[in-house]
């Protein structure tokens, strides 16, 4: 995978060194992509800027110096202290250490450390876990949907249930 992978607060870690093993897409920080981006089951760390939606069955990370303007639907999405993310993301697991302005759709895990800013309503599953540290500032509502309505990796929702706080 790439670095920040797990539940501990390395976001802090202002070091984004790509791991021997990934093996997934890069954008470097220069680099500004335009567009949809469907990615299959690829990983994608972003160090640039992405303007267009991106999908994937894999992991985006979107490091420090980052940036993205769109939907992002992905079965883990990682936002590092210092990133911008700007639209709807979907995942089954997601940590949020920089600024994310949009909704949020949870499947199972959300995390938001104390170095995030977010923006925006937060819909879970009921059998998700959503975890904000100390010092984190949120700025939205928290629903809770009383059984799965979409899949996680399916980039639009059906809303066929109803929805708490709402």
């Amino acid at each position: 995978m790439y670095p920040f992978s797990d539940h501990s607060s390395s976001y802090g870690n202002r070091t984004s060194s790509i791991p021997d093993s990934f093996s997934g897409s890069v954008l470097n920080e220069e680099d500004i992509a335009q567009g949809t981006l469907r990615l299959g089951t690829s990983d994608l760390l972003v160090r640039g800027h992405v303007h267009g939606p991106i999908t994937t069955k894999g992991s985006v990370h979107i490091a420090e110096s980052g940036s993205t303007q769109g939907s992002i639907c992905a079965s883990e999405v990682r936002v590092a202290e210092g990133a911008q993310v700007s639209g709807t993301v979907r995942a089954s697991d997601l940590h949020i250490g920089g600024t994310l302005q949009g909704a949020i759709l949870v499947f199972d895990h959300l995390l938001i450390l104390k170095t995030a800013h977010v923006h925006g309503g937060i819909l879970t599953l009921q059998r998700a876990t959503l975890e904000v540290k100390l010092g984190a500032q949120f700025t939205g509502t928290v629903s809770e949907v009383k059984r799965s309505f979409v899949a996680p990796d399916s980039p639009e929702p059906h809303y066929t249930t109803k929805m708490n706080g709402g």
